[in-house]
């Protein structure tokens, strides 16, 4: 029998999401409770604004996703990661300044972001599954722990929101 490699890029993924998983619940959030929303939820922004490093794959040779993907999924790869940067910026920013609309661009962030990670699971990551013996150690590592921290971030701002706009409503 054959050992199918590919199968260690969804297994580290699985085991990073976990691991990401148990680190901020027990130690980050656990810590926090007592604070609100707003603040809370501006640590998970911040994952976010180091997104723009995906423009590194555009750049030939760097990473060996060129040899796996066509240059038109890199690039939609590298736009929507370049939007969630943009997006947590201006999160951040209007939080910082206390604006009331500012939870819509926390919105914004995670719809752009969960559908970047949509897409890729559904079209790349097969591919990847298929061309792991090409993958270099940098992408495996961004596949497997820094793609998962995103991951998680995600369904963490994602519950705060519902949270807050729960709490929005109630006080209506």
């Amino acid at each position: 029998m054959e050992f199918n490699y590919g199968m260690l890029v969804p297994l580290s993924f699985i085991f990073g999401t976990i691991s990401w998983r148990f680190l901020i619940a027990t130690v980050f959030l656990e810590n926090f409770k007592s604070w609100p929303i707003e603040k809370i939820i501006m640590p998970f922004i911040c994952i976010h604004l180091f997104r723009y490093i995906s423009i590194s794959l555009m750049i030939p040779g760097l990473t060996s996703i060129g040899e796996i993907l066509p240059f038109n999924d890199v690039l939609r790869l590298t736009l929507f990661d370049v939007a969630c940067s943009i997006l947590s910026m201006l999160s951040l920013f209007f939080l910082h300044k206390k604006w009331k609309g500012a939870m819509i661009f926390v919105v914004l962030l995670n719809v752009v972001g969960l559908l970047d990670l949509l897409i890729a699971t559904l079209y790349d990551v097969p591919q990847f599954v298929a061309n792991v013996q090409t993958l270099d150690a940098r992408l495996f590592a961004v596949l497997t722990t820094f793609i998962p921290l995103i991951f998680v971030s995600h369904t963490f701002m994602v519950q705060l929101l519902f949270k807050y706009f729960r709490q929005q409503k109630a006080m209506l």
